[in-house]
């Protein structure tokens, strides 16, 4: 036998090329793809990989693609995936390493599962599980949990659980702990669908803590945000809502997109069973402004009926029928029959709610014939049985409205469903009362009131339950809020120290200007302006009691002065140095902008007012970020600020044409009469005195001075009492 000696050079291209492929494992396992991607990318351009492994280096780009595609949603890298993978298996020939193939199989398999092709995963899988040999136990044990995940999709749970229970069996043999966090997750997520929540909490659990110690951060993200969904399920929220925040900043940390939507809109259901309607109506537009292009068709069904639902709780009946409706046309399209009959339950109670039974007997009708020919029963099915009986009562066919609301109350008791409970056993006792069976009607009144103060009980928990919960998310936001300013502060110093060394080379004599000034403002006004602060605040401590009569009078008159001096010049500061730091100019997507304006830098000042921002379609616009930022920011706080006795309702729109984009943000707030409306962008110009409205009287002239900057203008249409929009153009170029 021949013994091939390496030289020093080609063992250390063989040690690079190993330690590159085990880097790159350890980075799809901690989330970190774009390192991954650059490895990878790094390996195919050099000129020390052989065919073998240039083949390897193919796997993994497909491997990198596939998971990318279920981080943002890009379709296509997934069918690069796909091409790449084909192209691959078509050249291996018979002599190729059994493992290699089944392996390369298996990620094709999975990519058709992602790309929603279950014919062709389902045969490939199937493939795989026969050709396996006794020392290919791995890969079929992979092809099992695949077809678990399968059935899943197809709603087949049943068989979806067998072929995850051979899964265990195998994986626990193996013991391979990767493969066993993907098992515990797979069924803690079945078990949840098949409402057995112990079992889907243990699992989970086991998932969740082997992930941690394994540092697979994609599957530790995925368990937590099981995890919270199975709190959710128990009507554990404060728990559940834990889970949630922590996967989602989790999400963020890897830029794993589609889990952060499924966090967002699972916050926003907490919300609206919580009874904080505005809040989840925000959880919900973000997720549909920013994630919308993401999200799977199944998770957009879900969410436009939980936009409806929470229309509906606020009575808003005609939103909810545009929200139902969207529903209706998405499961048709997608065969979703399960969310079609309940799609269709949706409206019939949305119809029957504004006395139009002729519409709600339709959709009853055909939600019952759905429900019917599912195979499987459905937790939302009592729904609609709520609303045959409320149509058969109408109709003044009692007896049939009775067994409608009997069959209700029976599945009602089996889902816990305290509100069915009420509707059905009122329903009741209203129809015995029409027939005259008082004693009937006594009896499921009674039943009724019993059910309805366990449900005030409830109600008034969820109440506390959502304050303790908002002030758990605000004080945690008020951390985040000044940690931001100390780094931005510090940022600042940082910058100011690099422009103060360089100025003479970098600014313009205009920017030099406004530095020397901005200079003057924060040091030599403002320190002066400190000290007056200071022993306003120790004589006040020290003379409280010598300070009577028009002492005491003139002394407040000082120190108000002083704290309002300080404010003015902290304005001042702000307005002189709007666009000094000259960013890089960069795409924004506005939507994110307001998004995090929304649930970052004004969240408890939006949480504290009720406001509901709403957006949607924003364009993506080549701007320095932080003046976005910024102006937007500013818009929406004196929205909320001037909302009167109202909750404020805050719309941004935008429109644009070849040379300029359009935005409006409207508010429903007091107003501004005509004879003022051009005073306002002046600096220190109020409107209001001190004691009714907070402010210096600057912060529109700020907003002014950025559109300028962005080449635009700024004006506004206002009417007193009933609101004000600011509109402003942006140019393209």
């Amino acid at each position: 036998m021949t013994t091939y000696k390496y030289t020093n050079q080609q063992k250390a291209s063989l040690a690079w090329i190993d330690d590159s492929f085990n880097r790159v494992y350890a980075l799809l396992l901690r989330g970190q793809l774009e390192k991954a991607r650059v490895i990878i990318s790094q390996l195919l351009v050099s000129e020390v990989l052989n065919s073998n492994d240039r083949i390897d280096c193919i796997y993994l780009k497909s491997v990198i693609l596939s998971h990318q595609y279920s981080y943002t949603g890009d379709k296509e890298g997934l069918n690069e995936a796909q091409a790449l993978l084909h192209e691959t298996i078509g050249k291996f020939g018979e002599q190729a390493p059994p493992k290699k193939v089944l392996r390369y199989q298996l990620e094709l398999a999975h990519v058709y599962l992602k790309g929603l092709h279950f014919f062709k995963a389902e045969q490939l899988l199937n493939t795989i599980i026969s050709d396996c040999s006794i020392y290919h136990q791995e890969y079929k044990t992979r092809a099992y949990t695949l077809l678990s995940k399968l059935n899943i999709e197809q709603n087949n749970y049943t068989k979806a659980l067998e072929y995850n229970s051979i899964a265990l069996h195998a994986a626990e043999k193996i013991n391979d702990p990767i493969l066993l966090i993907d098992v515990y997750n797979i069924l803690g997520n079945l078990y949840l669908k098949k409402r057995r929540q112990s079992e889907a909490q243990l699992y989970l659990n086991r998932a969740f803590s082997l992930a941690k110690q394994k540092n697979y951060y994609e599957a530790k993200v995925i368990a937590q945000k099981l995890i919270a969904v199975s709190f959710a399920k128990n009507s554990q929220y404060k728990e559940a809502m834990e889970n949630f925040l922590e996967a989602l900043e989790a999400s963020k940390k890897i830029g794993h997109r589609s889990n952060i939507a499924h966090c967002l809109i699972n916050i926003g259901t907490i919300h609206a069973h919580l009874l904080n309607y505005p809040e989840a109506l925000n959880r919900y537009s973000t997720a549909i402004a920013i994630y919308h292009g993401i999200l799977d068709e199944r998770s957009k069904v879900i969410l436009l009926n939980n936009i409806g639902n929470t229309h509906y709780a606020i009575e808003k009946y005609d939103t909810a029928i545009t929200y139902f409706s969207k529903v209706l046309i998405v499961a048709k399209n997608i065969e979703y029959a399960e969310m079609e009959a309940h799609a269709y339950a949706q409206l019939s109670k949305v119809y029957i709610a504004k006395q139009q039974f002729g519409s709600a007997i339709s959709f009853a009708n055909k939600s019952a014939q759905l429900y019917n020919e599912l195979e499987q029963s459905s937790k939302e099915k009592h729904g609609n049985l709520m609303n045959l009986a409320q149509i058969a009562f109408y109709q003044k066919q009692y007896s049939q409205a009775r067994n409608y609301a009997l069959l209700c109350i029976e599945k009602a008791k089996l889902y816990k469903d305290d509100y069915y409970l009420i509707k059905s056993s009122k329903l009741i006792a209203n129809i015995y009362e029409t027939q005259g069976k008082y004693k009937k009607a006594a009896e499921y009144y009674k039943l009724y009131s019993s059910f309805q103060s366990e449900w005030f009980k409830i109600q008034k928990l969820r109440h506390t339950l959502d304050a303790e919960i908002r002030y758990s998310i605000n004080e945690k936001e008020k951390d985040i809020e000044i940690l931001r300013k100390e780094n931005e502060y510090n940022s600042i110093l940082i910058e100011q120290n690099k422009q103060m060394e360089l100025q003479n080379k970098q600014l313009r004599s205009v920017n030099e200007e406004l530095k020397q000034f901005a200079y003057v403002v924060s040091h030599d006004l403002k320190e002066p302006m400190r000290m007056i602060v200071s022993y306003t605040q120790l004589i006040e401590k020290h003379h409280k009691d010598k300070l009577s009569g028009d002492t005491g009078i003139f002394f407040g008159y000082v120190k108000d002065g002083a704290t309002r001096m300080n404010k003015l010049l902290e304005d001042l500061l702000e307005y002189a140095t709007v666009g000094r730091n000259k960013e890089q100019l960069v795409l924004n997507d506005l939507n994110e902008i307001i998004a995090t304006i929304i649930v970052s830098n004004l969240h408890v000042k939006i949480q504290e007012n009720k406001a509901v921002i709403l957006f949607n379609h924003l364009p993506t616009i080549m701007a320095e970020q932080s003046l976005l930022v910024q102006l937007f920011q500013n818009l929406v706080s004196n929205a909320i600020k001037f909302k009167g006795d109202r909750i404020p309702v805050i719309t941004i729109t935008s429109e644009e044409d070849n040379e300029r984009y359009l935005f409006g943000v409207s508010d429903n707030g007091i107003g501004i009469a005509k004879e003022y409306q051009e005073r306002i962008f002046k600096m220190f110009q109020r409107l209001h005195g001190r004691s009714e409205y907070e402010g210096s009287g600057i912060g529109l002239s700020i907003c002014q001075k950025i559109v300028y900057r962005l080449g635009g203008k700024i004006w506004i249409e206002s009417e007193v009492g009933k609101g004000t929009t600011f509109f402003f153009t942006i140019l393209k170029q």
